[in-house]
């Protein structure tokens, strides 16, 4: 059975998950000394969530266990800046973005690392409210939302954002 991160409340560190026939089931995590700030569900159905915290931790977790199956500190700082936004990639397994409140960009493929970013990009020209990652399923888009109401938008290279040849054929 699937489960979808439909509502993510904050009440002595529970987390309430929502199954498709609308059953509420709680997920218990173990207490942590910073606030979790975000979270963000797994786009391809798996039941795993991201939360992101405002000591700058990312954690990623099961649905239904109290222990993160990873723990990083979410920028190249520890303790870093709080993690505004967070995005999985729609396409790429363990690639997932993050915003934080210096309006700097981390670029993360567990895949790869799981002790830093891939990249690390500091937004100086303004002060960058969210990030957006577009659903198109042959390339995607990283939108970037300033304060000031302006909106970038930027093509994902393929190593960050499309499927591969052999996915896509699977799919079809």
């Amino acid at each position: 059975m699937k489960i979808h991160l439909c509502m993510l409340k904050i009440q002595s560190a529970e987390y309430f998950l929502e199954e498709k026939n609308n059953f509420l089931n709680k997920c218990v995590l173990k207490p942590f000394s910073e606030n979790v700030v975000t979270a963000e569900p797994s786009p391809d159905g798996n039941p795993m969530f991201l939360v992101g915290t405002n000591g700058g931790r990312v954690r990623l977790y099961l649905n239904r266990f109290e222990f993160p199956l990873v723990d990083v500190a979410g920028t190249v700082a520890n303790p870093g800046p709080a993690i505004i936004s967070l995005q999985w990639s729609l396409h790429r397994a363990g690639v997932f973005f993050i915003l934080d409140e210096n309006s700097c960009l981390h670029i993360w493929d567990l895949c790869k690392s799981d002790i830093f970013p891939l990249f690390s990009v500091p937004m100086n020209n303004a002060l960058v409210s969210t990030i957006q990652i577009s659903p198109h399923k042959e390339t995607q888009f990283l939108a970037i939302g300033t304060d000031k109401g302006a909106v970038e938008i930027h093509k994902l290279t393929s190593e960050l954002g499309q499927q591969s040849i052999e996915i896509q054929k699977k799919e079809k």
